[in-house]
């Protein structure tokens, strides 16, 4: 492991996502020096990675909006100002950092799709309004999947509560450890 390259799941401005080899348990709560260049650069950027000790969601997010990458249930358009999900709305958004499989995958392959492998410790979240009006309330979760044909992508499939308002929500989910992470949603009234 100390001299892998990491398969890379997203680059977007300064942030770069990449897949921690699953082999890496050892590095489980401590920390190594990483280097990142570019194929056709001759600079390198050397950078201290931490390994969390245990696992916990971090939901991709615009980074200037906070707005979560969410699509509607038939994944035909993302989820936005434009096009709002709706109270009973079924919704898919995707996270990393939920760890271990129910089986071996191995680093750097695409999620299997028939059937998709499970992560061992899944994720909680929850769904808030602005100002912590309406009270946070859990999410049903008809499926948390490690996302099929994706490297290092869980997808989370999640049901907006049937009577939740109008306007910005807020999404939280969080794994086995003390934090985790979220984002914004645009939610519409309901149609009847």
């Amino acid at each position: 492991v100390e001299s892998s390259v990491y398969p890379r799941l997203e680059a977007q401005g300064n942030l770069l996502h990449f897949q921690v080899p699953w082999e890496a348990t050892d590095l489980r709560g401590d920390s190594r020096i990483i280097e990142i260049q570019s194929p056709d650069s001759h600079f390198v950027l050397r950078s201290r990675l931490f390994i969390e000790e245990k696992s916990s969601p971090k939901l991709f997010v615009d980074p200037r909006t906070r707005a979560i990458t969410a699509t509607n249930e038939d994944f035909s358009a993302f989820i936005n100002e434009a096009n709002p999900a709706r109270p009973g709305d079924l919704i898919h958004f995707w996270a990393t950092g939920l760890g271990p499989l129910d089986r071996p995958v191995p680093t750097g392959a695409k999620g299997p799709s028939d059937p998709p492998a499970k992560p061992l410790e899944p994720a909680a979240c929850y769904i808030f309004g602005k100002d912590g009006i309406p009270a946070p309330r859990g999410l049903e979760i008809p499926t948390q999947i490690y996302a099929p044909n994706f490297v290092g992508l869980y997808q989370f499939d999640v049901i907006i509560p049937e009577d939740w308002p109008p306007g910005t929500a807020n999404i939280f989910c969080k794994g086995p450890a003390d934090f985790g992470s979220g984002g914004s949603i645009h939610i519409a009234a309901r149609q009847n």
